[in-house]
Order: C-alpha cells, then sequence, then structure tokens
C-alpha cells in the first residue's frame, strides 16, 4: 500500500508515497518514494531531501528533533529542514534518547568505536564503547574491552556508569519510576535484578523476568513458575518490603 497526506475535506495534500517513516517533533513528516526522500510541513510545498542516500529512524518513528541520514556512506543526523545538523563523518550511528545518540567513529588505536554525543555533536562521555546494546528508557547496555574481552555494563544517557563493566553479557530489559531491570549473567543462566538510577541494587539478580515496574511495585518471574498477571489478580513485588502480595 502507499502512503498520502489528507487535508481534514478529505482532499490529497501530498503523495502517494512508497513509505511514511515517521515525524520530528515540530511535526514535519518524513517521506520515502522511489529512492528519494521527502518533508512535508502542512501549508508549504513538498521538499526533496538533497545529498542523502538513506534516513532511518531505529524504529523510534514520531517526535525527534534530529534522525539519521547517511551521505557517501557516512553517517549523520538531519533536522526538519533537511540540513545535517551533525555532519555526516560516521560510520554508523544509533539513536538513544531525545538529545542523546552513538556514533561509531574510526579509531586511531581502537578500529570502529563508539561514542556518545549530544544533538550538538558534543561528546557526552569520556568512555569509548566496543559494541552496544539496545537502548530502553533512558539506559543502554555497553561494551568495553579490557584486556582483550569484552566485558559488559549500563550507562545511562550522559555515559555515567549505572553497571560497571564487569559482566561477560548484559541487556537493558526496561526502566520505570527511578528503576532499571538489567539482565546478566548469574552462573550458567542469565538473571534479571532492578538497579536504582544511583548504580544500586534495589533487588539483585535472581528472576527469570522483570517486565513492570509502577508506584514501587514490580511483576517478576522466578525459578520457573509464572507469577498471576491477569486483570484479576495480578501478583506485585513490592521494592520496599521486598514481598509478594496480591493487588
Amino acid at each position: 500500500p502507499r502512503s498520502m497526506v489528507i487535508h481534514p475535506d478529505g482532499q490529497r495534500a501530498a503523495g502517494p508515497f512508497d513509505n511514511y517513516l515517521g515525524r520530528f517533533a515540530d511535526n514535519t513528516l518524513i517521506f520515502r518514494d522511489k529512492g528519494e526522500y521527502f518533508l512535508f510541513v502542512q501549508g508549504q510545498p513538498l521538499k526533496k531531501v538533497a545529498n542523502c542516500s538513506e534516513i532511518r529512524f531505529h524504529g523510534i518513528t514520531c517526535g525527534r528533533e534530529l534522525v539519521a541520514a547517511k551521505k557517501q556512506n557516512r553517517w549523520g543526523f538531519i533536522n526538519s529542514n533537511g540540513d545535517f545538523n551533525i555532519p555526516a563523518a560516521y560510520l554508523d550511528v544509533q539513536t538513544t534518547w531525545d538529545k542523546f545518540m552513538f556514533v561509531q567513529v574510526v579509531g586511531a588505536t581502537k578500529p570502529n568505536i563508539w561514542q556518545l554525543i549530544d544533538s550538538d555533536g558534543i561528546r557526552r562521555s569520556k568512555s569509548s564503547f566496543s559494541e552496544i546494546g539496545i537502548p530502553r528508557g533512558g539506559y543502554a547496555a555497553v561494551a568495553e574491552t579490557i584486556a582483550g574481552k569484552k566485558k559488559w555494563g549500563v550507562v545511562n544517557a550522559f555515559g555515567e556508569w549505572i553497571l560497571p563493566p564487569e559482566h561477560s553479557s548484559a541487556d537493558v530489559c526496561s526502566a520505570w519510576d527511578g528503576c532499571i531491570s538489567i539482565e546478566i549473567p548469574v552462573g550458567k543462566q542469565t538473571k534479571c535484578g532492578l538497579r536504582d538510577t544511583k548504580g544500586n541494587w534495589v533487588l539483585t539478580p535472581q528472576f527469570d523476568n522483570i517486565c513492570f515496574i509502577r508506584n514501587g511495585k514490580a511483576i517478576a518471574c522466578m525459578g520457573g513458575r509464572s507469577f498471576e498477571t491477569d486483570e484479576k489478580n495480578v501478583r506485585l513485588f513490592d521494592l520496599k518490603s521486598k514481598v509478594f502480595g496480591d493487588s
């Protein structure tokens, strides 16, 4: 199916296009058609994005001030006018949070390292990373190569370590209400625990899954047993008393 923009009166405003990609924070819409990219603002002529071979949103399809764009085999970030706010100078990029993003650079001493920058292109952390996970809720699992081995930890949007790089793997499962659900190896298995924004364990990694956190309570699974999560009887783990109870 093709995409188009329709006025409230039912008249076509723009299109059809091959794909609708998403919108910027100022509601500028972006479309792809026959390998070219176009910007649409209500009441203004359709604008083609020049000197750009690829645009991607990394799964976040709305509300961004900048989006990743490729030019001559290098990646940067364009604004809603189609101009490169951050020059196309990187091997790869990963949009993370509203004003922060990872960029992959050609390192002088380490090949293809990742760094964390802000929307002005300023580096936010002194650390460099050899690999990054999927950012969630303002946090991301990242790896540093230490003595030839990858060690995983978790950083926030400023590149500060919430979980030090001490693990053979790590993953941010979710983050709500000041707690981050983190999965790390425990023995021969991987277990989930909760860590606060200061880097302290609220619940040590012992759960198979922690999928919901709100108002100081969490839903968790442990020991192969599933706790009731239906609307009639949800068993919640109280983070203060650290006991289960029916909601």
